[in-house]
């Protein structure tokens, strides 16, 4: 994933082929939400090419990891031969450039060639909700949610 810096949610004016980006992550003053349970230490928003770069590869990290979950979920409940779960082949396939490239345009409704901005809080927004550990949803429906969000993340056909 290429990222850059950004103040208007497009690719910075110094990106020299916008061909060669494939999505744009902040990078310019990002700072927590309101509401975050994690504590800044010293509360000044951060800028550069290094909060994008983070930012993607946690993203990446959290999409491997949620495939992998959602394989771990299948084999549980006897469901890797199924056509439509998340087994040991999304696993092995998610961790492909060109798969898991692909991976961030499926959080994206709206991803385009000329608006390659991720939309990664509205993708996660409804199922964090349901994974909060202060929710009252059953362990069953919490991991039924992570193998839906696997199945959004993998294609059908890796």
């Amino acid at each position: 994933m290429s990222n850059q810096t950004s103040t208007s949610k497009n690719r910075a004016e110094w990106a020299d082929d916008p061909r060669s980006i494939y999505f744009i992550l902040p990078g310019h003053n990002v700072e927590l939400r309101e509401g975050d349970r994690i504590r800044e230490e010293d509360g000044i928003p951060k800028t550069g090419s290094s909060v994008a770069t983070a930012l993607a590869a946690g993203l990446t990290a959290l999409i491997i990891h949620y495939v992998r979950l959602g394989a771990v979920y299948s084999w549980h409940r006897g469901r890797v031969n199924d056509g439509n779960a998340v087994n040991e082949d999304s696993v092995r396939a998610i961790k492909r450039h060109g798969v898991i490239r692909e991976a961030p345009m499926r959080i994206s409704a709206g991803y385009t060639d000329k608006n390659r901005r991720l939309e990664v809080e509205s993708f996660f927004r409804d199922p964090a909700k349901v994974l909060d550990p202060y929710n009252r949803v059953t362990d069953e429906s919490k991991w039924e949610k992570v193998a839906q969000l696997a199945r959004d993340l993998v294609s059908s056909n890796t």
